[in-house]
């Protein structure tokens, strides 16, 4: 018994050894065949995961051999069936469908322990799905049936497999979908879930990405949910709960995520004075100053390139108004006359002197930069660092767009 075991430790201690020798190389002939003929053995302890680890599909005719040894344990028969189907072979949906039913006859193969019969059974339907053969699909319902409320990412994977190829269970797989992205343990897992709907429907599933995105216990799985809206479905209804969310996420990164959001994928006057309102009461130093370092390197982004250079006069007006409304100007004189150089240079635009426009726009800029620049003057006139921010860099993109004189 204890030359076994010897034998045993040094043959498992040769198996790492070499895992570590050869990890970025193709093991040797030897190594092989002794892997191989270990499959013969009454202990397979390491030798299913180093002919895994090392993709000997040289083991592939022995694997077919020896599948239904009584040996092995149903756990092992299953890391042999996984086996079967990476390394090709044209047994591995027959041996799948007989595994699935030999389960209810003798549920434990050789060993008393090991997870449900209908794990392995629904672990063993999807190597079948993947070769086509969805006979077995059920069995993952009634598994979550079984294990009920828990989901993880093995039913998850299944339940993708029918959405998108079997309609007689798309809403049932829909359904459990649903309840995985609000009740499975693991938060990856919640976002899987949310990410094979997405996928599968990208608008039905946004009320669902912003329900986690509020919801969710996880951070990381808000920030994803963040990302992806504000990327990919950027509107006016996610821009307010942006707003709405920034006092009251519980985590400081995020709380600053959204921030930057504001100032960066949306970027208007009233986010910036939105997130410049809300920095005294963020609790966490490091945030603060962090948001402190970037509202003070801020540049408006720039707009759209499909808007037209008309629009952008109009908004630029628009633009003057909200900074005189926030006292980012002053006095309503000022703003007045900023106004009306704008108002000339859309005129002289619609009237086709672009070069006109042009130098309208530059004294617009040049006015708003002088003020803010002779701080010592007496003159009422005043521009605060916020309203030269977005005035002048937003003159800046309407003189990048007209001809130089």
């Amino acid at each position: 018994m204890k030359t076994k075991f010897f034998i045993y430790i040094v043959f498992n201690c040769f198996i790492l050894f070499n895992s570590f020798t050869y990890s970025q190389e193709e093991i040797p002939w030897e190594v092989k065949q002794r892997l191989i003929n270990k499959l013969d053995s009454a202990d397979v302890r390491g030798v299913i995961a180093s002919i895994e680890d090392y993709n000997v599909i040289d083991a592939k005719e022995k694997i077919e051999q020896v599948f239904w040894n009584t040996n092995f344990t149903r756990s092992e028969q299953y890391s042999l069936l996984k086996l079967l189907y990476k390394f090709g072979s044209n047994l591995t949906q027959k041996y799948a469908l007989a595994y699935i039913d030999t389960l209810e006859i003798n549920p434990f193969g050789n060993s008393t322990l090991g997870l449900s019969v209908l794990y392995y059974q629904v672990s063993a339907s999807e190597i079948l799905m993947k070769l086509g053969d969805y006979s077995k699909a059920n069995l993952v319902f009634e598994y979550l049936q079984y294990e009920y409320p828990k989901i993880s990412q093995l039913e998850i994977s299944i339940l993708s497999r029918l959405l998108n190829n079997i309609p007689q269970y798309y809403e049932a797989a829909k359904i459990e979908l649903v309840r995985a992205v609000q009740e499975a343990f693991f938060y990856r897992d919640r976002y899987y879930a949310l990410e094979v709907l997405y996928n599968h429907n990208q608008q039905e599933t946004i009320p669902l990405m912003k329900q986690m995105f509020v919801e969710d216990e996880d951070p990381t799985n808000r920030l994803w949910s963040l990302d992806t809206l504000t990327v990919k479905h950027k509107d006016e209804e996610i821009h307010t709960l942006l707003k709405q969310r920034l006092s009251q996420d519980p985590d400081f990164y995020l709380r600053y995520k959204i921030a930057m959001k504001l100032l960066y994928s949306f970027g208007y006057l009233s986010d910036y004075k939105f997130v410049a309102d809300y920095l005294p009461s963020e609790q966490n130093a490091e945030i603060k100053e962090g948001l402190l370092i970037n509202m003070s390197a801020y540049k408006p982004r720039k707009p759209d390139s499909s808007a037209s250079i008309t629009d952008l006069l109009t908004e630029l007006v628009n633009m003057t108004d909200t900074a005189n409304l926030y006292t980012w100007l002053g006095d309503l004189n000022f703003s007045n006359e900023l106004k009306s150089i704008l108002i000339t240079a859309k005129t002289n635009l619609l009237e086709g002197d672009s070069l006109a426009c042009r130098i309208q726009v530059k004294a617009f800029q040049d006015l708003v930069d002088n003020v803010y620049k002779d701080s010592l003057n007496s003159d009422p006139r005043f521009v605060t660092i916020e309203g030269w921010k977005f005035l002048y860099w937003n003159a800046q993109y309407i003189l990048d767009r007209l001809p130089k004189l």
